[in-house]
């Protein structure tokens, strides 16, 4: 597998997405596995993501699927990240409000069969949910194996 955490600025503002790649185009059966577990993480703090909830609160609802999925012992880091003017802006103690962009960054990583995986998307945040900014990329196992088929 190949992680890669790729940043960009636009008009002085802030990206941040990671995606995991098989090196020959094709997860294994185990890299499967805990890649769906990642990105159902993921998903689960999309949906969370809103005006009103704290990070803590998106860590919290990432941590539990992958906890229930047996994995918790392998996710060490936070679950995301405000962006802005620099890829890790600091973020507020409180509630997240309407307009603000953060990251949510789920990722297992098992040292003993040399897998780690972490998939990223920026997050806008509104009154009425989360918007994935970056969701056009490449996210699923089927979208990746397929461009990485294709050559895109």
């Amino acid at each position: 597998l190949v992680v890669i955490d790729a940043g960009a600025s636009y008009e002085n503002y802030a990206s941040d997405v990671t995606r995991t790649f098989p090196v020959n185009g094709v997860y294994t059966e185990r890299q499967a596995e805990i890649y769906d577990v990642v990105l159902r993480s993921l998903d689960a703090g999309i949906e969370a993501a809103t005006a009103g909830v704290t990070n803590g609160h998106i860590d919290r609802v990432c941590r539990a699927v992958i906890e229930d999925a047996g994995f918790g012992d392998y996710f060490p880091h936070g679950a995301g990240h405000p962006l802005g003017l620099d890829v890790h802006e600091a973020g507020p103690d409180g509630p997240l409000l309407p307009g603000m962009v953060i990251t949510i960054e789920p990722g297992i990583y098992i040292a003993a069969e040399n897998l780690g995986i972490r998939i990223e998307d920026d997050i806008l945040i509104t009154e009425s949910g989360g918007i994935n900014v970056t969701g056009h990329i490449p996210r699923t196992r089927e979208q990746i194996e397929s461009a990485m088929r294709s050559g895109r």
